[in-house]
């Protein structure tokens, strides 16, 4: 799913319960089929541009195989971020979350997101790859990643 510039919100019902039901977003799935990233945010979204209540699997790509994102600032939250890689040679950046630059006048947000099991082999940041960036990561647990250096996190500012 590419947002191509839209500021658009996809959410799943998890995201406008009253009381939040952890079900949906188990069954709530965007799968990428090991074809490329499953999300990406590359056209200068904002914050308006938010992704919330999925379970994000199965990216194969080498920057950003779950979320790709590069000069946008979108809202990421509530979301299962699980078994995204990249395991060719070449070295991976952020399997889990990827993102470069962003928008100057705006921070991303990344919060409450669950980012288990990416992997990036011969990589950086195997749940998540920051790269000068304004983001700001709130309440995420990120657990059971695998890089060659930053299997939780790699940040360069």
């Amino acid at each position: 799913i590419n947002f191509d510039g839209k500021n658009i919100k996809l959410q799943s019902h998890f995201c406008y319960d009253e009381v939040p039901d952890s079900s949906h977003l188990i069954n709530t799935i965007i799968d990428g089929s090991s074809v490329g990233s499953v999300i990406t945010f590359n056209s200068g979204e904002g914050n308006e541009a938010t992704l919330c209540g999925f379970t994000i699997t199965n990216g194969m790509s080498m920057y950003g195989a779950g979320i790709y994102m590069d000069s946008a600032s979108p809202i990421i939250e509530h979301n299962l971020i699980i078994n995204n890689s990249y395991t060719e040679s070449d070295s991976g950046r952020g399997a889990g979350i990827y993102k470069k630059k962003g928008r100057n006048d705006i921070p991303s947000i990344i919060r409450d997101n669950r980012i288990a099991s990416n992997n990036v082999d011969s990589g950086f940041g195997g749940g998540i790859y920051l790269f000068l960036t304004n983001t700001i990561l709130e309440n995420n647990s990120i657990f059971n990643n695998y890089a060659s250096r930053g299997g939780g996190m790699y940040l360069i500012q």
